[in-house]
């Protein structure tokens, strides 16, 4: 069963050199967290939720997973990022964490850009996703779908985090994706669950070439079929009106 998967999981969160003196205590449907030396008190969902599948959508979408060696200590530093046009996107995002974990991020905005972002600087809630909810660290290549998620009552949300970040709404009134040319099996996964649990289809994935900042960068990309389009927003359940990247 899927939640005893997740009681294993979260028993192993802490192995390894990532955190020193962790204490767990049992309360209810949460596993609640105390590290050494923090005053911060964390609570890890026992069961895996819609709004944790959500969140797992979005962090693969415009998400990064970052591990920052330190000096002085065996510990990295992890940090869990999340970009965005809209800083209420954002907000709504760090209200989610708290509902879950019972932390908050920081919001800033990017100097440099038209951007805003969402940080959140928890070791727990970092080792939850990348252990066990199955989020990868690092550059997204080569992404797979989380085993944790391959259900229809969870992939659904999951989708919705995806492509209220990384999708889009085109002219032809319908939804797509777009990614790095490395996550061609990864959206075929999204395509053929899509179609078994819930009957949408994406047609054909197209693959093709562009040039940015001087490199060949190949990209891979999806559309829903017109057939399908009228039920992707009763099935999958975005919390932004089309999809993708939005502004204020």
């Amino acid at each position: 069963m899927l939640e005893d998967f997740m009681t294993v999981q979260l028993q192993k969160l802490f192995e390894g050199n990532l955190a020193a003196d962790v204490r767990t205590e049992n309360h209810g449907r949460f596993l609640v967290i105390r590290i050494y030396r923090s005053n911060r008190i964390t609570k890890l969902p026992k069961k895996l939720t819609p709004e944790v599948a959500y969140l797992a959508g979005v962090l693969l979408g415009d998400g990064n997973m970052a591990v920052a060696e330190r000096k002085n200590t065996p510990y990295p530093r992890l940090l869990m990022s999340i970009f965005n046009r809209s800083d209420r996107f954002l907000k709504l995002l760090d209200d989610m964490f708290y509902k879950e974990f019972g932390i908050r991020g920081t919001l800033y905005k990017k100097p440099d850009k038209n951007c805003y972002v969402l940080r959140i600087s928890c070791k727990p809630v970092w080792l939850y996703f990348n252990r066990a909810v199955g989020i990868p660290a690092g550059k997204k290549m080569n992404l797979k779908v989380p085993p944790t998620l391959e259900n229809p009552s969870l992939f659904k949300h999951m989708m919705a985090g995806l492509f209220d970040t990384d999708g889009y709404y085109n002219s032809f009134q319908t939804y797509g994706i777009m990614m790095t040319g490395s996550n061609v099996h990864f959206l075929k996964r999204i395509k053929a669950l899509s179609k078994e649990f819930y009957g949408l289809d994406f047609g054909k994935l197209t693959e093709d070439s562009i040039v940015l900042n001087g490199k060949i960068r190949k990209r891979v990309q999806m559309n829903l079929s017109k057939f399908s389009n009228p039920n992707f927003r009763k099935i999958v359940p975005l919390k932004l009106k089309t999809g993708g990247p939005t502004q204020n």
